[in-house]
C-alpha cells in the first residue's frame, strides 16, 4: 500500500518514517513546521496584526507528543512575531457554525486555520465567516483561498514520488523497506479579491513568492 496524505506514523499506520514496517510506505504531506511559516506570512501581509486565533478541530490523527510539538512551534512563532495567539479547539465536528461564532466573539485581528477534514468539507462556511467578519486568514490549503481566505501555505500531494514508489513495488521492492518520504514542495496561494475587500495592500515581496493568485475583480 502506498500512502499519500497526513501523517501515517502519528495515525499508527507505520512504525517509523525510516522503517514503516507492515505493508505500507508513501509520501506524507504533514509537517509540524508549517504553522510558524503561516504566521510569518500573515504578519507580513498584515503588519499591524496583534491578536490571532488558531482554529483547530481536535488533534486529528497526530500523536499527543506531536500535537504538543505543533503547539510549541506555533506559540514560539507567535512570541517571535510579537503576536498574542488564542487557540480555539473543539471535538464536536457537527456544530461548525457554533464553533465559528465562538471564534468571532474573541474579536481577533487574524485567523490561522489548521488543516482538518471538517474545515475542508465546510470551507465555504469558513470562507463566509472570514469575509463577513472581515478577518484576514492564512490556511492549510488553497481551497480555502478560493473561498475567501487571504493566504494559504500548503504542501501538495507529490504524485511523482508516489508513482516512483509504486514502480519500485511493482519491480519487487517491499513497502516495509521503502522509507516514508516528506513532501518537499511548498506553495503559497494569495487571494487579491479578499485583500481588496479587506483594504489590505499586500507587499510586493509577498506577491513575488506566490505560486497561485486569485485576481481581484476589475471594475
Amino acid at each position: 500500500m502506498v500512502y499519500s496524505a497526513g501523517d501515517p506514523v502519528a495515525a499508527g499506520f507505520a512504525a517509523t518514517y525510516a522503517r514503516p514496517g507492515g505493508n505500507l510506505t508513501g509520501v506524507t504531506t504533514h509537517s509540524v513546521s508549517l504553522a510558524p511559516k503561516r504566521l510569518e506570512l500573515l504578519k507580513s501581509a498584515v503588519p499591524k496584526l496583534n491578536r490571532v486565533v488558531s482554529l483547530t478541530i481536535g488533534k486529528g490523527a497526530r500523536s499527543l507528543e506531536e500535537w504538543h510539538e505543533y503547539q510549541r512551534n506555533e506559540d514560539e512563532a507567535a512570541r517571535r512575531l510579537g503576536l498574542s495567539i488564542e487557540r480555539i479547539e473543539t471535538l464536536d465536528t457537527d456544530n461548525i457554525h457554533e464553533f465559528l461564532d465562538k471564534a468571532a466573539k474573541t474579536r481577533p485581528d487574524g485567523v490561522l486555520i489548521e488543516g482538518s477534514s471538517t474545515f475542508f468539507l465546510n470551507r465555504r462556511e469558513v470562507g463566509r465567516f472570514l469575509l463577513v467578519n472581515r478577518l484576514p486568514a492564512v490556511s492549510a490549503g488553497r481551497e480555502y483561498v478560493m473561498e475567501g481566505a487571504l493566504l494559504a501555505y500548503w504542501q501538495p500531494e507529490d504524485y511523482e514520488r508516489v508513482a516512483s514508489l509504486v514502480d519500485q513495488i511493482l519491480r519487487g521492492a517491499k513497502p516495509a523497506s521503502l522509507p516514508i518520504e516528506l513532501a518537499a514542495k511548498y506553495f503559497l496561494s494569495v487571494n487579491l479579491k479578499t485583500a481588496k475587500a479587506l483594504g489590505i495592500i499586500l507587499p510586493r515581496s509577498l506577491l513575488q513568492q506566490a505560486d497561485h493568485v486569485v485576481p481581484a475583480e476589475r471594475r
